[in-house]
């Protein structure tokens, strides 16, 4: 078997060989380059107002409620200790948008029986009106969506006993998705009891799982990925 290329001397290649070669054998050392531990220290620091708005009727058992939260502008500032990321929103003194959304809530509650309750509630949260870091919200599908719904039993005049489940519905996008900000959809379950040690004293003990949605993104290439702070190659 006869190479192409003589090493006895000194190694001698054709041009266009080398031109075919080269970038295959510069990969591992670009891989290697691009996957590097990257470090962000960074302090973020803000102030936001915003009115909150509710209305409350209650008649004989049943109890109605609605709040509208009004959207938080803030706009932190850095104070950067380290940034290898090459990301613009961790640069030291940099102001970027970190919004709370507005949020509608409404619920209900009703006392089925003297001794038991049940409530349900919904929230939206306007994320898609919120401003984010790189304009953020405008890769958002849609607004999240929360579901909760409760039993209350009071057991024994010291023992109150509950249960609920929440159900939240994230509207994010594959382009949203990143390696340092992700979502996903989840669904909650929660069991609580309260005691009543005295007329003026109660103890609540409470314990909650979450089940979360298995959100997937392909990424055809990891050096690429503006999380990284690297052009593609």
């Amino acid at each position: 078997m006869r190479a192409s290329c003589r090493a006895y001397r000194q190694l001698t290649c054709p041009t266009p060989l080398k031109l075919a070669v080269q970038p295959v054998l510069a990969v591992p050392g670009l891989l290697a380059k691009n996957t590097l531990d990257k470090r962000i220290e960074v302090k973020q620091t803000g102030i936001g107002l915003a009115p909150i708005v509710g209305l409350n009727f209650n008649y004989e058992g049943l109890n109605v409620g609605a709040r509208y939260e009004f959207r938080t502008a803030i706009r932190v500032k850095n104070t950067t200790e380290a940034n290898d990321s090459g990301m613009e929103q961790f640069a030291d003194g940099a102001k970027v948008a970190n919004d709370l959304p507005a949020v509608l809530g409404v619920g209900l509650s009703y006392r089925i029986l003297p001794t038991v309750t049940a409530a349900v509630s919904y929230n939206h949260f306007f994320e898609k009106s919120a401003n984010m870091a790189g304009d953020k919200q405008k890769t958002l599908k849609g607004n999240t969506n929360e579901y909760l719904f409760g039993v209350e039993w009071n057991a024994l005049d010291w023992l109150d006993v509950s249960g609920g489940v929440q159900i939240t519905r994230k509207g994010v996008s594959d382009a949203y998705q990143s390696n340092i900000h992700f979502d996903a959809s989840s669904t909650s379950y929660g069991l609580g009891v309260g005691l009543h040690l005295t007329k003026e004293a109660q103890l609540n003990l409470a314990y909650m799982i979450s089940s979360y949605g298995d959100p997937r993104k392909v990424v055809s290439t990891y050096a690429a990925q503006p999380a990284l702070g690297m052009p593609p190659w």
